[in-house]
């Protein structure tokens, strides 16, 4: 037993194959946590190669995220979760990329169990309504030229991250991917990590893509250089 995946794997075997209606099966059980792995480990490592691209797209970011770990915690302590209050502009440049490229532009469809209303419109029962999370990402008059790359724009006039960050890369309300937390800190940790250990360039003869093809499969080449 090493963790929570091989708890509910284990407790699988007890149960029936397959059930009906509200019936738990081992089918059903281990289905879910394959969607729960797949959908955290794919996010996840893309948002990290989007991050990357990033950075080396925009050096100056790279280089005022560098010098606030250098200033808050030097070039050698181990980064933790618990880090995130000290490096601020890191972490709004974490959000701002989430923001930017909305990289799950819709959140999970769901159901309407009755007839509503919303803002004038009528929905049906069993109407299968999507959240557009791209839509509320890149909104110009909440966010105000929402194309640019700008992490500035998550920071107070003190350069705290803004507690209110409306982009909802994942989703809103009860439904919300239940990964959020654990996300957000495994992106930050990675990437606090790199840019205290490394810089990024762009190599010789290779383009940087920001539309990504079908899948959101991204390839690029990068210098990963060595921080003295």
């Amino acid at each position: 037993m090493r963790d929570i995946s091989d708890a509910l794997c284990g407790v699988s075997i007890d149960l029936p194959e397959n059930g009906t209606g509200d019936t738990l099966s081992s089918t059903l059980l281990q289905f879910q946590i394959l969607s729960l792995q797949g959908a955290g480990f794919d996010t996840t490592s893309r948002t990290i190669m989007f991050i990357i691209l990033y950075l080396i797209t925009f050096p100056d970011v790279q280089e005022r995220a560098q010098k606030e770990i250098d200033h808050e915690l030097g070039s050698s302590r181990n980064i933790s979760g618990n880090d995130q209050a000290k490096l601020p502009y890191v972490m709004a440049t974490v959000l701002e990329v989430l923001r930017k490229t909305a990289i799950v532009p819709f959140a999970i469809p769901h159901l309407t169990l009755h007839d509503a209303k919303l803002r004038g419109y009528d929905i049906d029962k069993d109407t299968v309504v999507f959240f557009n999370l791209h839509s509320v990402a890149h909104k110009e008059s909440y966010w105000g030229c929402p194309e640019n790359f700008r992490p500035k724009r998550l920071l107070d006039d003190s350069g705290n991250l803004l507690e209110k960050c409306s982009h909802l890369a994942f989703g809103a309300g009860r439904r919300q991917c239940p990964g959020e937390t654990i996300a957000k800190m495994k992106i930050f940790i990675v990437i606090a990590t790199l840019l205290q250990r490394c810089s990024f360039q762009k190599a010789d003869g290779s383009d940087l893509d920001f539309d990504p093809t079908r899948g959101l499969v991204l390839s690029f080449k990068v210098i990963v250089k060595r921080n003295l």
